[in-house]
C-alpha cells in the first residue's frame, strides 16, 4: 500500500504542475486574443469598405472584360493557406487544412486535369498538407515579431504575378474567420478573379452587419479610365483582404488555444480531484486495517 500511496502522490504532484502550466498558457492566450480581437475589429470595417469599393468599380465595366475580372476555365489554381507555427490550439490548424483539402477536391472534380498549388504561411498547415500529398508552390515563415503587412506583401506579389501571366486561373485563400471566442469558422475565399458586385459569396456575415456602402448606382469619375484604375487598385485591395484574413486567423488561433488550455486545465482539475479521492480512500483503508490489527492484537492479549 505504501508503494501505491507514493505513486498516487507523485501523480497528484504531476497533474498539479501540468494544471499550473495550462492555466498560465490560458491567461497568456487570453491576453493575446484580446489584442488580436481589437485589431480585427478595427481593420474589419476598412477591409469590408475596400472590397465594396472594388466591387463597385468593377460594376462600372458593364459588359467590358478585364483580365482581373474575367473567369477562365479553372485548370490551375493557387490556394494560400494561413495557419500557425505552434500547436496546442485544439483543431484550429487541422480544420483550416481540411478546408484547403476540400477546395483541392472541388477543383479536381470540376476537371480531372486541373491542379492546385498551395502557398503556405505557417508550419502546421504546411506540414499537414505536404504529408497528404498537396503540391507546394511556395512556403513563407510566420514571424509574430514582424508586421502583418511585411508577411503578406510577398504573397500578394506572387499571387498577382501568377494570375496576370496566366500561370494560375484562380487565386483563393484558406483562413479561419473569427466569429466569437467560442466559434471560429475555417473557410476559403476567392481573391482572383475579382468578384463582381453581384457575387457576394466571398463575404462573411459580419461584413454585411455594418451599414451598406457605395452601391453600383453611385456616380463615379475615373481618371484616366476604369481599366487603369483597376490595374492600380486591385493589388492593393487584394493585399488588404489578405491582411484581414491573417488578422482573423490570428484572433481565431489565440481563441482556440485559450479554449484548449481552459479545457486542459479543467480536465487536470477533475483528474486531481479523482486522484485525491482515491488517495484518501487508500489512506482510510490503511488506517482501518491498522485499527483492526490493533484491536485483534489487544483482544488476543486479553485472552
Amino acid at each position: 500500500m505504501a508503494g501505491s500511496t507514493r505513486e498516487l502522490k507523485r501523480r497528484v504532484r504531476g497533474v498539479t504542475s501540468i494544471r499550473q502550466i495550462t492555466r498560465a498558457m490560458e491567461l497568456v492566450s487570453a491576453a493575446k486574443m484580446q489584442r488580436a480581437v481589437n485589431a480585427v475589429t478595427q481593420s474589419r470595417r476598412y477591409a469590408a469598405l475596400a472590397w465594396d469599393m472594388l466591387t463597385s468599380v468593377t460594376a462600372k465595366l458593364g459588359g467590358k472584360s478585364h483580365l482581373l475580372l474575367s473567369l477562365r476555365p479553372r485548370r490551375h489554381a493557387m490556394l494560400i493557406v494561413l495557419s500557425s507555427n505552434n500547436g496546442l490550439a485544439g483543431g484550429y490548424n487541422t480544420k483550416v487544412a481540411e478546408v484547403a483539402r476540400a477546395y483541392e477536391k472541388t477543383v479536381r472534380e470540376g476537371s480531372p486535369e486541373a491542379t492546385v498549388e498551395v502557398v503556405t504561411l505557417g508550419k502546421k498547415g504546411r506540414d499537414y498538407l505536404v504529408k497528404r500529398g498537396s503540391k507546394l508552390a511556395a512556403e513563407f515563415e510566420r514571424n509574430d515579431r514582424e508586421s502583418i503587412v511585411s508577411q503578406i506583401s510577398p504573397i500578394t506579389e506572387l499571387a498577382m504575378s501568377g494570375y496576370v501571366d496566366e500561370t494560375y486561373d484562380e487565386v483563393a485563400v484558406a483562413y479561419t474567420d473569427f466569429v466569437s471566442t467560442l466559434k471560429q469558422e475555417p473557410r476559403v475565399r476567392r481573391l482572383l478573379p475579382v468578384a463582381t458586385a453581384d457575387e457576394t459569396l466571398g463575404h462573411t456575415a459580419h461584413e454585411y452587419a455594418e451599414e451598406t456602402v457605395a452601391s453600383a448606382e453611385t456616380v463615379h469619375t475615373f481618371e484616366p479610365d476604369v481599366a487603369t484604375v483597376l490595374d492600380r487598385l486591385v493589388p492593393r485591395l487584394i493585399e488588404v483582404q489578405l491582411y484581414q484574413a491573417l488578422q482573423e486567423s490570428n484572433a481565431s488561433e489565440h481563441a482556440a488555444r485559450m479554449m484548449a488550455m481552459r479545457n486542459a486545465s479543467d480536465a487536470a482539475k477533475d483528474l486531481k480531484e479523482d486522484l485525491t479521492l482515491t488517495l484518501n480512500q487508500l489512506r482510510q483503508s490503511g488506517i482501518t486495517s491498522e485499527l483492526a490489527e490493533i484491536s485483534a492484537g489487544r483482544m488476543a492479549l486479553g485472552a
